[in-house]
């Protein structure tokens, strides 16, 4: 296995973007690959038919979907700017739903879908905000003058939250952070001073986490599970770097993109999906755009 940059992991920590985010009702996953063009694109997980839900000529990337479906939200970028953006599943409704002034990406939903988690560095550092959609209101989750936060995701309970921190100026370093937000607990889950991870998600079950790690030679997927307080690798990227995990609604499946840093493996990038009981991999979908594989590309 080939060594990765940190200027590239660097990179790749603070663009997040490539994606791999579920349906609640299981049944598509939303995805976006790094490369050109960065748009936002919607898989049947039966047929392995993929279809545009965002074409743009701004990138658009870090899909997430609403609570209850009807909506997802993701990251884009005007004027060199991370706009936060909404869209419905049918590609209707597209709209911001922040000004470019702000420089705010990455959104996520509450559960129960009355709060927005989102990051902003404007001004820096990256810090963590809530927004209640109801009066709008923003509260900074995280003030860290020394400190950077990215990549944050709700647990299910709507009371904690996962996020990648790593002091500033220092790209070679991230863990992964838990905190809860009635009252402000923290913890650092992986606190791994020689490996960097980022791209958290929560288990649907709230008590598993999985990420990517790196130890300078390459990129594996793990799951850190909170009450064994135990880490576990489940799949590495065989050459290629393995990146934005996300669990299934049933916590038996993990989607994730195989790819390598300039897209230029064979089929690279390649969005996969895990299923944890059997260690089998399936392919949904290759290469940069929008190529259409079947559901019975599988490797073991």
């Amino acid at each position: 296995m080939r060594p990765w940059s940190m200027a590239g992991l660097a990179w790749l920590l603070a663009t997040s973007a490539q994606a791999a985010s579920w349906s609640p009702d299981g049944s598509q996953i939303a995805y976006s690959y790094i490369g050109g063009p960065e748009n936002i694109y919607l898989v049947d997980v039966g047929s392995g038919v993929s279809r545009a839900l965002v074409v743009r000529e701004q990138r658009d990337f870090q899909p997430e979907w609403a609570a209850d479906g009807s909506h997802l939200v993701f990251t884009g970028v005007e004027n060199g700017v991370h706009v936060m953006m909404r869209v419905q599943p049918d590609g209707s409704g597209l709209q911001a739903l922040s000004e470019p002034a702000l420089a705010a990406g990455d959104p996520d939903y509450s559960p129960n879908g009355k709060q927005l988690l989102y990051f902003s560095d404007e001004p820096l550092p990256r810090d963590l905000y809530l927004r209640d959609l109801a009066s709008h209101r923003v509260t900074a989750l995280t003030r860290t003058p020394d400190f950077d936060e990215a990549s944050p995701r709700w647990a299910p309970d709507g009371d904690w939250v996962v996020y990648v921190g790593k002091p500033r100026m220092d790209d070679a370093q991230g863990d992964i952070w838990i905190r809860q937000i009635s009252t402000g607990a923290m913890r650092n889950l992986t606190n791994s001073p020689k490996v960097s991870e980022f791209h958290p998600d929560w288990a649907p079950d709230g008590r598993r986490v999985i990420y990517v790690r790196s130890d300078g030679d390459g990129f594996s997927l793990a799951i850190y599970d909170l009450d064994q307080q135990r880490e576990t690798i489940i799949a590495d990227g065989h050459g290629y770097a393995v990146l934005s995990p996300h669990f299934a609604p049933d916590g038996e499946r993990v989607a994730f993109v195989r790819t390598d840093f300039n897209e230029q493996g064979p089929n690279m990038p390649a969005l996969m999906v895990l299923d944890l009981r059997t260690g089998r991999e399936r392919l949904l979908s290759q290469g940069r755009y929008l190529s259409q594989v079947g559901p019975d590309h599988s490797s073991d």
